[in-house]
């Protein structure tokens, strides 16, 4: 496995006299992040049913004591994502799904470049 860092956007508040006249202001910033990161954010995004921008900025907030931890919610019911006795995160795919005669190596190959591609056209690059 690759020990490169991924890019997620994030979005954080700016300029406090705006939030004042009721105007909700986002700044857009890029954030390198290790891959087990990004990879752990995404997992709890999928089991809370949550966008990773909301989670990430949810850390980033009691990361900077302007909010309390969110307890982890279990799967919201007919999710495909659940949680293993041991506590890993599981989702399921549907059974004719290609992903089903994949490797693991396989995947997390296809993984790394859907998300170079979407990384690329973000930053207005041909793919």
């Amino acid at each position: 496995m690759p020990n490169s860092s991924q890019t997620i956007p994030g979005h954080l508040y700016s300029n406090p006299a705006t939030q004042q006249t009721g105007k909700l202001v986002l700044m857009k910033t890029t954030l390198d992040l290790p891959d087990e990161l990004v990879r752990e954010m995404k997992l709890r995004a999928v089991m809370q049913g949550r966008t990773l921008r909301d989670l990430a900025a949810d850390f980033i907030r009691q990361g900077l004591w302007l909010a309390a931890p969110r307890p982890l919610q279990a799967p919201s019911p007919g999710s495909r994502a659940e949680i293993s006795a041991d506590g890993m995160p599981i989702i399921r795919g549907e059974p004719d799904a290609p992903a089903q005669r994949m490797s693991a190596e396989d995947l997390i190959a296809l993984e790394q470049v859907l998300q170079t591609q979407e990384d690329m056209q973000r930053a207005g690059l041909p793919v």
